[in-house]
Order: structure tokens, then sequence, then C-alpha cells
């Protein structure tokens, strides 16, 4: 097979492939074929009801949010003045220390950010920190009196260890 044998092969899939895309976008605006792949993904797999996903084992429903807003901290991180480098180091050793203790909820002080020169700075090192870390559950922000935005409650996960 020549190079253009091969170049006239390659326009023909685009052809057929643009014709194609075309057919499944007019399938699509009218809820045809893709509408159907769905539905039966849908069916096959079934889909998490989000209300239900608290339900622990005994089919009870964990508590809401209000409730864990209004539990008292266990302890409390102040990250005010340090780098991000720093923040980072302090929420490792904090968590240890609350996993090793049973701590049930923290609060995470990271300030607004009216200090910063730039935008602020800790509360998304916060933020991104909570969502990689395996201890850190459900969140907030903390009442006014707390520290509203510049604060953050966190509920720590029961791991393991610490429910044997």
């Amino acid at each position: 097979m020549n190079f253009g044998h091969i170049l006239d092969y390659w326009e023909s899939l685009k052809a057929t492939s643009k014709a194609t895309s075309k057919a499944i976008s007019k399938e699509t605006s009218k809820g045809g074929v893709a509408r159907d792949a769905q539905e039966a993904w849908l069916d096959a797999h079934g889909t998490m009801d989000k209300d239900g996903a608290r339900d622990g084992p005994d089919g009870k429903k964990g508590p809401s949010r209000a409730e864990l807003e209004r539990l008292p901290e266990d302890a409390v991180l102040d990250l005010h003045g340090k780098t991000a480098f720093e923040a980072e180091t302090e929420l490792d050793r904090f968590f240890d220390m609350a996993e090793r203790r049973g701590l049930r909820k923290v609060l995470v002080i990271h300030g607004k950010g009216v200090h910063s020169k730039g935008n602020p700075v800790l509360s998304g090192v916060v933020r991104a920190w909570l969502e990689r870390d395996r201890r850190a559950g459900r969140r907030g922000s903390a009442p006014r009196d707390k520290g509203g935005n510049g604060a953050t409650w966190v509920m720590l996960k029961v791991s393991d260890q610490r429910s044997r």
C-alpha cells in the first residue's frame, strides 16, 4: 500500500466520521440514540440516592448538616500567618493528633485573606488539602462567631483503627 492509498483511506474515514457525528448530533438533540443509551446504562447501574447515602447500616439517617454545625469542636487549629507549605504541614500534624485522640469535629481557622497581597491563599490550600485527605469528612464554613468564611469545621471520618 502506498502513501496515496493511505491518504485516500484516511479521507474516507474522516468523511464517514463526520457523517456519523452529524447523525448522532441530530439523534441526541431529539433524545434518540444517545438518550436511549443513557437510559439503558441507568437501568443497568442505577443511581445513588443522595439522601439515602447517609443512611447507616441500621437504615437510620446520619446527622443533618444543622446537627453537625451545632456539635462543639473538639480541637482548633489556627493557621494565621502560615505559608501554604507550613499550613499543609500543620494540617497533617493536627489531623494525625485528632485521629489518635479519636476526635469527632475540629475547626481549622485559615482567615479570610484580608492581609494577603493578592487573592486569599490559605482558604484554597485548606480546601484542597481536605479534599485529598482520607480522614476529612463532611465540612462547612464556621458560624460567624467562630470565624465565618475564615474558618472551616470538619467532621473526622472513623478510621479502622479507631473503630476497633
